[in-house]
């Protein structure tokens, strides 16, 4: 678990200030649609700087990921995308 949270906080987003709104306080409950890069990363960071605020997490397929695929063959895996960086 460790490795893997050392290896998310690399990423450029992390590096940047999350900017919560303060009415969220009188919220409680945020929704975050999708479940691809973006939404996982939001619901991630939220959850850092909010963790009283509830999240829901959305998504309209049977897997997370977005347009990022893993593939697997013979033993090797390799993550892999059409257009990640829309």
């Amino acid at each position: 678990m460790q490795e893997r949270q050392a290896w998310i906080r690399h990423g450029q987003e992390l590096r940047r200030p999350l900017l919560v709104n303060p009415a969220l306080a009188d919220e409680g409950h945020v929704v975050v649609v999708g479940a691809g890069l973006s939404g996982l990363t939001a619901a991630y960071r939220l959850r850092e700087a909010r963790p009283d605020v509830r999240i829901t997490l959305l998504e309209g397929s049977d897997r997370a990921g977005g347009v990022i695929r893993t593939w697997r063959k013979d033993g090797w895996v390799g993550e892999f995308a059409v257009n990640a960086s829309r």
